[in-house]
C-alpha cells in the first residue's frame, strides 16, 4: 500500500519541519513544498504528524483504498503569528495544531 503526503511551499511554520508517524514509528519527516511518498505492508495503519509537541489529527489507512493522497497544513495559519494564539497553540490547542487533509484527486 502507498500513500502520499504534501506539505505546500505557503506556510506559517516555514522554518520547522513536521515528523510522519505510522503506528506510533516516526517514519520519516516533510519540510515546506516537499511531497513524499511512503510504501507499507497491506494491513491497517495509523498515521499521523507532529510538529514540536504538536500533534494532527490521526488517520486511519486501509489498503482496500489502495494509494491515499494527504496535505498537510498548520490550523491556525498566519494567525498564530498572535503570541495569545501561539500561546492556545502550544497548550489547549496542541492535539490539534495541524491537519491532515485527504486529497480526493
Amino acid at each position: 500500500m502507498k500513500f502520499t503526503i504534501n506539505r505546500p511551499a505557503k506556510d506559517f511554520n516555514m522554518l520547522h519541519q513536521y515528523y510522519i508517524f505510522l503506528d506510533g514509528i516516526q517514519i520519516g519527516q516533510i519540510e515546506r513544498g516537499e511531497e513524499k511518498t511512503f510504501e507499507t505492508s497491506d494491513e491497517e495503519h495509523e498515521l499521523y504528524l507532529t510538529i514540536e509537541g504538536g500533534l494532527s489529527n490521526s488517520v486511519k489507512l486501509d489498503p482496500k483504498n489502495g494509494h491515499k493522497k494527504f496535505e498537510c497544513k498548520d490550523r491556525l495559519g498566519i494567525w498564530c503569528s498572535s503570541s495569545l494564539l501561539s500561546l492556545w497553540s502550544v497548550t489547549f490547542g496542541r492535539k490539534k495544531y495541524l491537519k491532515l487533509i485527504e486529497k480526493t484527486r
